[in-house]
């Protein structure tokens, strides 16, 4: 209602997404931003009358953006550059700490950190299922941190170790080295905004290109995450269930260092 209302009076649209979506997606995308005629029937063809179909993409004057060099597609509009966060600026830190109550004496004593997402609901059940048993090989060092609407039943299956308290990724982020650790996700900005909000030292292990049945996030993640190689990332994208047990053993051999 609001943006309809904002374009029939030819306003113009600062656009800002959160997410990887900016990245892989742009946020641009007809079905975002164009939203269909939400009646019918009498609510319909008076929705049509007040606001007819002006559409939203033709209003967005420009796209603010953390890091535009990682976009993997081509942007309509003229990106914004937001200045990088200052990891190591305290004060900013603190205050980050005080507005999400944040308990800094948080700690994840193991070495592999799963950030889990919903393999149901993505389209990758059997691979997942794959990626656990073999993470159950170094479950000592192996710990996950399911998504919030993943019941916890999921994984009884397997013996490994779960996250089951609530906080902020990100500020466990802020506040912690990350170079200590191997993080492993599928898509989730999770993994992949430290690196680019500040620039962060740390392993990482993509398991898109895992995903046979991925349509959605593996094209273009076949463009990112070798565009965040070559800017000198430590990132892996197993192609095949073997390499992706090698990259842990490598990754957990140079933690061990």
């Amino acid at each position: 209602f609001i943006y309809t209302e904002r374009c029939k009076k030819n306003s113009h649209f600062h656009l800002y997404c959160d997410g990887m979506a900016q990245y892989i997606l742009t946020g641009l995308e007809p079905r975002m931003v164009d939203p269909p005629n939400p009646f019918k029937g009498f609510e319909g063809r008076l929705w049509q009358k007040i606001y007819g179909n002006p559409g939203i993409r033709a209003t967005i004057e420009d796209y603010y953006i953390f890091a535009p060099e990682y976009v993997v597609l081509k942007l309509d509009n003229q990106p914004v550059r937001i200045p990088s966060i200052k990891k190591d600026d305290a004060e900013l830190v603190d205050l980050f700490n005080r507005i999400f109550e944040y308990d800094t004496s948080k700690n994840i004593p193991q070495k592999i950190v799963l950030i889990d997402q919903l393999p149901e609901m993505m389209g990758y059940v059997e691979e997942h299922a794959a990626m656990l048993d073999i993470l159950e090989k170094y479950k000592e060092d192996v710990v996950i941190k399911p998504h919030p609407r993943l019941p916890l039943s999921y994984y009884d299956k397997w013996d490994l170790n779960i996250l089951t308290d609530n906080f902020s990724w990100d500020m466990y982020c802020f506040n912690n080295p990350l170079d200590t650790k191997l993080f492993i996700n599928h898509s989730s900005g999770a993994v992949f905004f430290p690196y680019i909000l500040y620039d962060a030292d740390m392993m990482v292990i993509a398991t898109t290109a895992l995903c046979k049945n991925e349509k959605v996030c593996k094209p273009v993640f076949d463009i990112l995450c070798p565009t965040l190689q070559k800017a000198g990332k430590e990132l892996y994208y197993p192609k095949t269930l073997e390499e992706f047990e090698e990259n842990i053993k490598s990754c957990l051999e140079k933690l061990s260092n």
